[in-house]
């Protein structure tokens, strides 16, 4: 597992990146349900409204927005991927939710990683156009794949002209 991990920090070009981290995706996302809990233990209770009021404020705060951690390869190819699909960097907004979630203590915001989990049941990163859920980042490739991620940006107008 530590060598997937190095192998996807790894610099890689553009054509390489999509590939190398779509495989390591597939190994990761088993480790999802381990992340989450790892995270609704550390946020312990917490106010569920209040935490779903910020991710609701915080999903609508630009055309598309990225919760994800600092240290994750995938927050940083899904921003990569939507420029590559015509999205303007600034039009997106990534929220950080800490460094990495199998640090411990580097969660800085664990009940919003806990209460995304229950309310979309993605992984990190969780990815928003126009509000609404695309998904995690096997997700979010899916439907770059398919074409339907250029047509719902292209609908919530978070392509450049």
């Amino acid at each position: 597992m530590r060598n997937i991990l190095l192998l996807a920090l790894l610099p890689l070009s553009d054509a390489l990146a999509a590939p190398v981290l779509r495989a390591v995706s597939s190994v990761t996302s088993p480790l999802a349900p381990i992340f989450d809990k790892l995270a609704r233990a550390s946020a312990g209770n917490y106010d569920v409204p209040a935490v779903r009021a910020a991710i609701h404020r915080e999903r609508q705060s630009a055309p598309v927005v990225i919760f994800g951690y600092e240290l994750s390869p995938f927050c940083g190819r899904a921003r990569q991927m939507l420029e590559d699909e015509g999205v303007h960097e600034s039009q997106i907004k990534i929220v950080s939710l800490g460094a990495a979630p199998s640090l411990p203590g580097l969660i800085a915001e664990p009940a919003m990683v806990a209460e995304l989990a229950n309310m979309y049941g993605a992984g990190l990163p969780c990815c928003f156009v126009d509000g609404d859920s695309i998904g995690d980042f096997k997700q979010l490739a899916a439907a770059a794949d398919d074409g339907s991620l250029k047509r719902r940006l292209d609908a919530a107008g978070a392509l450049d002209p």
